[in-house]
């Protein structure tokens, strides 16, 4: 059972009716004069009780009353407390901690006669007010530390419960203990004591009650926990931390490399690893008599026998202890009454132990102590005065004893050279006062600085009780390792004995280690007596151990944890953690052997040896049996994996060819021929024969791998190779046979006209088989002349594995010629000058057909491009071999633009001319091409334009016969881009004005032309004043007359009023590549009053002539081009008074043949990303329906040759259109 442990700090209302009326039960059923006696404390304790457990009945061995016990109790002084079921308690202030810690305590007496074997319940309350001066109230985890008792007053003081606890701060805590009395006591002659003396605190003591059940409880009275501890949930954060440094401290990497005993790799070996045991001292204190080779005969007790299995296999796997300590045999007073053969059974245990891979510690050279110590140590101690050098004679002559033993001394290499020096204090105390030796403590560097110096490798560790159960200890041992490092004695490693009066949390017992290893200058931890004392339930104790075993074993500085004897038979209190009598497995025991051998044990894993031989895995540090077997061939071994190793693992493999030669090849003259033998194990050499005769004058011929090239029919024959090594051994033989190839097939070559029946290649001269085009055949191949052109046919013969040389015969099909076929040749009239305001195709027609062509029948056709486009009414024949008057020109506008082309000059004949005779040609006709106004053309752009002097025929000008095109090939249709700019120039200096001076002109730079009925422009600007707008236009190259102009209202951000031009229809369309020309404007208040244009959505500084996206252009009715300010009280993406769309372009010349552009500000908008020509012809696009913040893309031009190209990049609001070159 266990009994909850109530703290009553605020009961309700319910629990105390329910507690009353129990009592009311309980007392209607006792005597009347026990009734009277009990106050309300033990009625309620009674009634609990019985609720709880149905425990009935009892005497009370103490005084029901809590005001008379807590008179009755001595030491300390009587407190009054309130909120608890008791209501006065006894208080007990150590201010100087004594040499005993009974000797600060309270007591108190029986009031009733107690029977040997009778069973009791003791309850009482106890709680920490301050500890080492620090109140509880101001830190809650301090702690009080005591031990509750309870004794026989006089003789051998016989303790029937000895509880040794840390006391809670600040709250109150119950505790019930259960326990059997061991002899009869008469009335006060046993009682309760509450020993305190370990430490400065203060700690109260209050609702002591002890009631006895006699002989026979009427239940099983309950077993109580009060061994809870921090950090015991299963979630508690410490254990992730522990188990990643388990991994990374407890873990290596293994590898294991297999060869062949000179060295060679050897893939595909065979590799077990089983752990054998751990390289962590995980160990226990043994009682050695017990073993085998302790006697002289073989052990007759079956106990002893099982005790000495259980050493070396604890899982029933064979798996056992890692390291073992002599509970007493190794220590001084005991190591001195022993014979000398004794002695060495004692070393003969040491030494059986090493042999089976298991280590021993030794425990103890000195214990400082009078009791522990031989007793002419306190003869010498204690005389008058003391025989100082005596004793440091005797602890000299002690550590070189036990340090220089010839049987052991190189097998135990870790002892503890100093035990329980904070309770054990005669011998410095001794020297305390003597010169050199202040505190006397100074004597323990002596001894430390001895066992360094009689035997160097043996590492040197303290070792102390109970360290972590009391600030005080915990202290002073601190103290006297540090006094010990700085007087330059060496501490390999700090011990912690760890018999467990009570529970400390794993993270405190973690910060342990981390001061001392510290504090040693890096030196180990390692706890060296572990045993519980509490008197917690099994599974408590199972769950602490478990919890105490993995925060050891993930302390880095940490080297082991052993137990203080494992099982309960050999055990001093006989309470072993792992094993009962009966050698059952208790729950304390079962985390053990789950962690040591099953979650931080290498599972037995078998692996295949990779290309380079190797083959590894990651385990736990410790010895591991490899076994490598291969062919046949098998080693095993034991390594000790501590750090990150490879083990070389050689194998004796006899020399054996493990792949022959291929049997035969059958090659042709001037091939290469390459044949191999692969061979395992030791190699010293290869030598290839031909025929039975050494190979000389060829390099591979001492290799593996025999390279003949271009072999001749003298080179067939039988090859072997010799292998030599452990043995010679011969291959197989490999025959090589060597043909010549037949001669290059007499195809020849045919010409042929499209159509032509029944022709034929064929080769006449192939004693094989024909190939043509790398398909065997038959010796003519039949040739389809549908398809004009020249095709190419390569043939060979193959005569067995030999290919002849290639023959490659062609069939040219050709187009029979028309009856009317015609051509153009052309030539530039204008010497090339591409840049100026006339155009001078001249040109001759030419008749290759078989029949004379009407002139009337014949239209010609020159592609090109008209800039800044004025009405072509400059068309002019300058002269014409056929008659300047028999020939006619026109523009026509193409309705869709082309490539290089936005309309054609016609060429026409009147009938009158007559013919164009078959093989004859019209002779040179020259002509012009202007625009009306005379404004300059850029050829560079045209279709039909060639750079060239002289008459050359050309395929860019077209010619047709009755509308159907017959010679040439007409530009390709492009897909219309309407692209609009505006640019505009501010003639004031000032933007404090009385008008606004901003001259426009707007740019066609699409491929399609623009209506101007259709086309509006918008200039945004703010009025400052409700005067009327005059609106004035000084000069238009459209004509003034042209240019309409209205007012609009409208709130936005930056502008509270728009000037829109529209346009006369009469102006026809906007062309490409044209412009509105400069339109000259002013805009002023009827009272000419000041603007300020600085905040004008539109505004731009002065400056020459630029574009300008803040002003925006319409085609019917729809935004084209510009940002529109934002309605009033929206935000914008920018800040800088300019567009939203931020474009650039990340190389211009583009780099290579890719755009680089990065566009932003248009986040959440959708995004078209389109690249044209010139002349319209769509090179590359992006869209996307929602913008990122940061649009980058990449738009492949590969297609396109140098020229200039346009990126437009739009929005539903904006679109700007930059120029790119293309180098």
């Amino acid at each position: 059972m266990t009994l909850a442990c109530t703290l009553y700090s605020k009961p309700g209302l319910q629990h105390l009716v329910v507690r009353l009326f129990l009592a009311y039960l309980l007392l209607s059923v006792l005597p009347s004069s026990l009734r009277a006696q009990e106050d309300t404390y033990h009625q309620n304790l009674r009634a609990e009780l019985q609720s709880q457990y149905g425990i009935t009945g009892g005497s009370w061995a103490f005084s029901p009353n809590v005001a008379t016990t807590t008179s009755a109790m001595g030491g300390g002084t009587v407190i009054p407390v309130s909120g608890q079921p008791f209501s006065s308690a006894r208080s007990l202030t150590v201010t100087t901690v004594p040499a005993n810690p009974w000797n600060a305590s309270m007591s108190l007496p029986t009031s009733a006669s107690i029977a040997s074997g009778d069973r009791l319940l003791l309850v009482f309350w106890a709680r920490t007010e301050s500890a080492n001066g620090v109140s509880t109230a101001t830190d809650s985890t301090r702690f009080g530390l005591a031990v509750f008792a309870f004794e026989k007053k006089s003789g051998n003081f016989r303790k029937d419960l000895n509880f040794e606890q840390r006391v809670v701060g600040g709250r109150w805590k119950r505790y019930v203990l259960p326990f059997t009395a061991g002899e009869a006591y008469p009335v006060a002659g046993a009682g309760l004591g509450f020993q305190l003396g370990f430490q400065q605190q203060t700690v109260q003591v209050g609702g002591v009650a002890l009631l006895n059940f006699g002989q026979n409880p009427p239940v099983q009275l309950p077993t109580v926990s009060h061994s809870e501890y921090a950090g015991m949930e299963d979630s508690a954060p410490w254990r992730a931390e522990a188990n990643e440094r388990i991994d990374r401290y407890r873990k290596a990497n293994l590898a294991v490399k297999v060869t062949s005993q000179r060295g060679q790799v050897l893939p595909d070996a065979q590799v077990t690893v089983e752990m054998i045991r751990h390289q962590y001292a995980f160990g226990t204190a043994i009682n050695e008599t017990l073993l085998s080779s302790f006697r002289t005969s073989a052990p007759n007790a079956s106990t002893n026998a099982t005790y000495e299995s259980k050493l070396f296999n604890l899982d029933g796997k064979g798996h056992g202890f890692s390291e073992l300590v002599f509970e007493n045999g190794h220590k001084w007073v005991n190591w001195e009454f022993l014979s000398a053969d004794s002695r060495q059974r004692r070393h003969n245990v040491v030494k059986a132990l090493n042999s089976q891979g298991v280590r021993v510690r030794g425990h103890v050279l000195v214990w400082p102590g009078w009791g522990n110590s031989p007793a002419d140590l306190r003869t010498k101690g204690t005389a008058t005065p003391p025989d100082l050098a005596g004793l440091t004679t005797r602890m000299n002559d002690r550590v070189t004893s036990m340090l220089t033993q010839p049987d052991i001394k190189d097998i135990i290499l870790d002892w503890d050279v100093i035990n329980e020096p904070t309770g054990n204090v005669d011998i410095a105390n001794t020297f305390r006062g003597s010169p050199g030796y202040s505190t006397g403590r100074e004597v323990y560097v002596d001894i430390f600085k001895k066992a360094e110096q009689v035997n160097p490798a043996v590492k040197r560790y303290i070792n102390e009780a109970n360290v972590t159960n009391a600030y005080v200890k915990n202290d002073f041992y601190r103290q006297i390792v540090g006094e010990i490092v700085q007087g330059g004695g060496k501490v390999d490693g700090v011990g912690f004995q760890a018999h467990m009066r009570y529970l400390v949390p794993p993270t405190e017992m973690y910060q342990h280690f981390t001061d001392f290893h510290q504090l040693t200058n890096g030196g180990a931890v390692k706890i060296t007596e572990y045993d519980n004392k509490t008197l917690g339930s099994p599974e408590l104790e199972a769950k602490y151990l478990r919890d105490l075993l993995t925060i050891t074993f993930s302390h880095p500085a940490s080297e082991g944890f052993l137990m203080w004897g494992f099982w309960d038979g050999a055990h001093y209190a006989g309470r072993a953690p792992l094993f009962d009598r009966n050698w059952n497995l208790k729950p304390e025991g079962k985390p053990f052997i789950d962690l040591v051998f099953n979650e931080w044990w290498t599972p037995t894993t078998t692996l295949g040896t990779n290309s380079a031989g190797e083959a590894g895995l990651r385990g736990f540090k410790g010895d591991y049996k490899i076994t490598v077997t291969r062919g046949g061939q098998q080693i095993v071994d034991t390594v000790r994996l501590d750090r990150d190793s490879t083990y070389l693992f050689a194998l004796t493999v006899p020399t054996t060819i493990i792949r022959q030669p291929e049997s035969a090849s059958v090659v042709c003259v001037g091939a290469a021929v390459s044949v191999s033998v692969a061979a395992e194990g030791p190699v010293d050499s290869y030598q290839w024969y031909k025929d039975g005769v050494a190979l000389t004058g060829v390099s591979s011929a001492t290799t593996a791998a025999l390279s003949l090239s271009a072999v001749g029919v003298e080179q067939q024959g039988n090859y072997t190779v010799v292998v030599n090594g452990v043995s010679s051994l011969t291959s197989t033989p490999f025959q090589l046979s060597v043909s010549a190839p037949a001669d290059a097939p007499d195809a020849k070559s045919l010409t042929v006209t499209q159509g032509t029946p029944n022709v034929a290649l064929s080769v006449s001269n192939c004693p094989g088989v024909v190939s043509w085009n790398g398909t065997d055949g038959e010796p003519s191949l039949p040739v389809s002349t549908t398809a004009t052109g020249t095709f190419s046919f390569s043939v060979v013969c193959k005569t067995g594995l030999c290919v002849s040389p290639v023959t490659v015969a062609t069939v040219a099909v050709l187009v029979p010629a028309p009856a009317d076929r015609l051509s153009v040749h052309y030539r530039d009239g204008d010497n090339n000058q591409t840049s100026n305001n006339i155009i001078r195709p001249y040109l001759k027609l030419y008749n290759t057909g078989t029949t004379a062509v009407p002139y009337g029948e014949i239209a010609v056709r020159y592609w090109l491009t008209a800039e800044n486009f004025a009405p072509m009414t400059n068309l002019s024949v300058y002269w014409a071999q056929i008659g300047t008057n028999k020939v006619r020109m026109k523009y026509v506008a193409l309705p869709q633009p082309r490539q290089g082309a936005l309309g054609y000059i016609e060429y026409s004949f009147d009938a009158s001319a007559g013919e164009l005779a078959a093989g004859g040609n019209s002779g040179e006709i020259q002509t012009g091409v202007a625009k009306q106004n005379w404004t300059n053309f850029n050829e560079t752009d045209d279709y039909s334009f060639v750079a060239q002097s002289a008459y050359t025929q050309t395929e860019r000008i077209t010619v047709y016969r009755n509308n159907t095109l017959i010679w040439g090939t007409e530009p390709q249709p492009l897909t219309s881009v309407t692209a609009l700019k505006v640019y505009s120039e501010n003639k004031n200096g000032n933007p404090a004005t009385n008008q606004i001076s901003t001259h426009l002109k707007v740019a066609n730079e699409g491929n399609v032309p623009v209506d101007y009925s259709g086309l509006t422009i918008r200039y945004w600007f703010t009025v400052e004043g409700d005067k009327p707008l005059v609106y004035t236009v000084d000069y238009a190259e459209l004509g003034n007359a042209n240019v309409k102009s209205q007012f609009g209202k409208q709130n936005r951000a930056g502008a509270d009023t728009y000037l829109e031009l529209s346009f006369a229809p009469a102006l026809g369309q906007l062309q490409p590549g044209s412009t509105t020309g400069l339109i000259q404007q002013r805009i002023n208040k009827g009272d000419w009053s000041p603007f300020n244009e600085a905040d004008d959505h539109s505004y731009k500084a002065a400056g020459p002539l630029a574009e300008n996206a803040r002003i925006t252009a319409y085609l019917n009715g729809t935004l084209v081009y510009g940002q529109e300010p934002t309605v009033s009280g929206a935000r914008v993406g920018s800040s800088d008074g300019e567009s939203a769309l931020r474009v650039t372009v990340l190389g211009n010349p583009i780099v290579g043949d890719q755009i680089d552009v990065a566009v932003s500000g248009v986040e959440g908008q959708p995004l078209r990303l389109l690249v044209t020509d010139v002349q319209g012809q769509v090179v590359a696009e992006y869209q996307t329906e929602r913008a990122a913040s940061v649009e980058r893309h990449q738009l492949s031009v590969s297609c396109k040759p140098a020229g200039m190209l346009l990126l437009q990049v739009s929005t539903n609001r904006e679109k700007q259109t930059i120029k790119l070159l293309k180098p």
